[in-house]
C-alpha cells in the first residue's frame, strides 16, 4: 500500500501566528502544522520552536516513550 500525503500550504495568517513560536526560518514548518490543525510537531530540532497555538512540539524519543507508557496503560 501507499501512504496518503497531504501537502499544507500555511496561509499569510498561519505564518503570523506561527511567528512567535518558530525561528525566523521554521516558521513556514509551524505554520503548516497550524493550518493542517496538527496537535502534534515532532522534531529533533526544538529549540527552534516553543508549544503553542495549540501544536506541541516533542523530540522523536518524546513521542516513542509516551507511545510506549500509552500502550503499556493498555496492557499491551
Amino acid at each position: 500500500r501507499a501512504v496518503s500525503v497531504q501537502i499544507h500550504r500555511p496561509t499569510a495568517h498561519d505564518r503570523e501566528r506561527a511567528r512567535e513560536f518558530a525561528d525566523a526560518k521554521d516558521v513556514p514548518i509551524l505554520a503548516a502544522a497550524i493550518g493542517a490543525g496538527e496537535r502534534l510537531l515532532v522534531t529533533h530540532n526544538i529549540r527552534h520552536f516553543r508549544s503553542g497555538e495549540g501544536v506541541r512540539v516533542v523530540r522523536p524519543r518524546t513521542l516513542i516513550e509516551e507511545a510506549r507508557a500509552w500502550m503499556s496503560s493498555l496492557g499491551t
